[in-house]
């Protein structure tokens, strides 16, 4: 506690504000006397080609990873299988995945990824439809 409370600075989405960061700054004056943290840093909502948030419960997330170095359908599928989704979800994912990536994601390089992330980040939305745009 003496080491990590409190901190200078939290870095969080603009839609937990009110879930999350409120609470963190109750229990963390009420408990400690302290504010938990001087500043939040809100980044930008990254939502998929369909304008849904990017989530691991729904299964529409990309890994950074598959931008830089590519990955076919099938690895797009497996790693469906690595989280917590039920069934039906999986079926409702790969089916998205099929739709957004028939050939799955070329090998587009960081650089791409890191210009195509800052280019469209203006107005707090980056969208996965980005990936395609790069590539």
């Amino acid at each position: 506690m003496e080491t990590f409370y409190p901190a200078t600075i939290l870095e969080t989405g603009w839609d937990i504000l009110f879930f999350w960061v409120a609470r963190m700054v109750l229990l963390g004056v009420k408990l400690t006397g302290q504010m938990p943290f001087r500043e939040v840093y809100c980044h930008a909502m990254i939502r998929d080609a369909h304008g849904r948030k990017m989530s691991k419960s729904l299964g529409n997330v990309i890994d950074p990873i598959d931008v830089i170095q590519g990955v076919d359908l099938e690895s797009l599928h497996q790693k469906l299988y690595e989280g917590n989704l039920d069934d039906k979800e999986i079926s409702k994912a790969k089916a998205g995945q099929k739709k957004d990536f028939p050939r799955g994601i070329p090998e587009c390089g960081s650089d791409a990824l890191r210009f195509a992330l800052c280019a469209y980040s203006s107005g707090g939305v980056i969208q996965s439809d980005v990936v395609q745009v790069i590539c």
